[in-house]
């Protein structure tokens, strides 16, 4: 897809997340419609369904963490800076 920049790059909406190919600050707004397929309304209810459909929620994965590793893993690093102090402490 062509753009109507000052130089002709062709990019895809991937393109966009790339700081080398694409200046934010410069691109012309007309041309990010064209990439991702909308106007300034956004997009339709049906449109969007689409690709919701297609690639699913907007949102971050997250990990289940173990609260038993969390606090175990506070503890430890409360009792790693106990010791330190207390060397230091005791080696001045």
């Amino acid at each position: 897809m062509e753009l109507n920049t000052a130089l002709q790059i062709e990019l895809k909406a991937e393109d966009l997340y790339d700081k080398e190919k694409v200046d934010l600050e410069t691109i012309v707004i007309d041309d990010v419609f064209k990439l991702l397929q909308c106007d300034e309304q956004g997009l339709s209810p049906d449109e969007a369904q689409r690709r919701l459909d297609i690639f699913g929620p907007n949102k971050l994965e997250s990990e289940q963490q173990n609260a038993f590793l969390q606090v175990a893993s506070f503890l430890l690093s409360l009792l790693l800076l106990y010791v330190f102090t207390h060397i230091s402490l005791v080696s001045s």
